[in-house]
């Protein structure tokens, strides 16, 4: 279904459309894409959930957007983020087989990116992480699920990569771990 300001009028007996009040949405119904008009139509939402659907890819994301949970889709690549302020991503449950689509410059940017959550993708090799070492803040990383955790020496390498890492796949880091 397409992702829009009638199909979301049409969900919802009562929803105030008013963009200006409009800064958190869960979406509970089934979406296989986000149109081009959603952007537009929520400019000042901040937190969204488009969890357990069908969506393939993530992008037309409104401009304010700080927080997105979009667990249990069919996305394959990391999501187009219309800012570089985002605090919390949630993308665990996917089919994420890269992270090609961030570069070096677009992580370090993200300096307000804390949390990040990539538990049961399809990540195989700690290469493919690199993309995240420049994320500055990032305190809290999930990659359980994904197939380079049965690497040898898995945490410890993940937490060599991540210096600022307080939480890592749902333990505290201990400062025995940095060392």
């Amino acid at each position: 279904k397409n992702y829009g300001r009638n199909y979301i009028r049409k969900q919802f007996l009562n929803l105030d459309m008013n963009r200006d009040l409009l800064k958190r949405l869960n979406v509970s119904h089934r979406v296989t894409e986000i149109d081009e008009q959603f952007s537009t139509e929520v400019p000042n939402l901040q937190e969204l959930s488009l969890s357990g659907h069908a969506l393939t890819e993530i992008k037309n994301l409104p401009p304010k957007l700080i927080s997105l949970n979009a667990h249990c889709n069919r996305l394959t690549e990391w999501p187009h983020l219309p800012n570089f302020e985002f605090r919390h991503l949630g993308l665990s449950g996917n089919m994420i087989d890269s992270l090609e689509g961030l570069s070096f410059s677009t992580g370090k940017r993200l300096c307000h990116l804390t949390s990040l959550d990539l538990s049961s993708n399809h990540l195989k090799l700690m290469g493919q992480l690199t993309p995240l070492e420049p994320i500055p803040f990032l305190s809290v990383l999930k990659l359980a699920g994904n197939p380079l955790t049965l690497l040898p020496n898995y945490r410890p390498r993940v937490i060599s990569r991540f210096p600022a890492l307080a939480s890592f796949d749902g333990s505290a880091v201990v400062d025995m771990e940095r060392q």
